[in-house]
C-alpha cells in the first residue's frame, strides 16, 4: 500500500510540474482557442491514467495493460497534436478524441470476452 501512494504522489507531482511548465511557457498559444484549452485539460488527465493503472493492477489482465498503455500513448500524442495547432477545430478534436474512446472501449470489451471464455473453460 506504501508503494502504491508514494507512486501516486510523485505521479501527481509529475503532472502537475507537466501542467504548470507548459501551461506558463505555451499559454499565447494553448489558450487562444477552446480545442487548446481542452487538449491541455485531457492532456493533464492522461498523464493521470498510470496511477489507475498501477492502483487496478491486479484487476486488470494482460491485455488491458496493454490497451490501458497504448489508450495514454495515443492521447498524449493526440493532445500534444492539438497544443501544437491552438487554431484548431475544436469539432474536429471531439470527433478525435470520441473515437478514441470508442475504440478503447470495444478492444476493452474484446479483451474481456476472450479472456473470461478462457477462464469459464478452464474452471470446467
Amino acid at each position: 500500500m506504501k508503494n502504491k501512494m508514494v507512486f501516486i504522489g510523485i505521479n501527481a507531482l509529475l503532472v502537475v510540474t507537466t501542467g504548470l511548465i507548459v501551461g506558463l511557457v505555451f499559454a499565447d498559444t494553448i489558450f487562444q482557442a477552446p480545442a487548446g484549452i481542452t487538449a491541455f485539460a485531457f492532456l493533464l488527465t492522461a498523464l493521470a491514467i498510470p496511477s489507475l493503472i498501477y492502483v487496478f493492477n491486479s484487476k486488470l489482465n494482460t491485455g488491458g495493460r496493454i490497451i490501458s498503455s497504448f489508450f495514454v500513448i495515443a492521447e498524449v500524442i493526440l493532445n500534444i497534436v492539438f497544443l501544437c495547432i491552438p487554431k484548431a477545430d475544436i469539432k474536429i478534436y471531439a470527433i478525435i478524441q470520441l473515437a478514441m474512446i470508442v475504440i478503447t472501449l470495444a478492444a476493452f470489451l474484446i479483451i474481456i470476452g476472450l479472456f473470461k471464455d478462457n477462464n469459464a473453460k478452464e474452471s470446467n
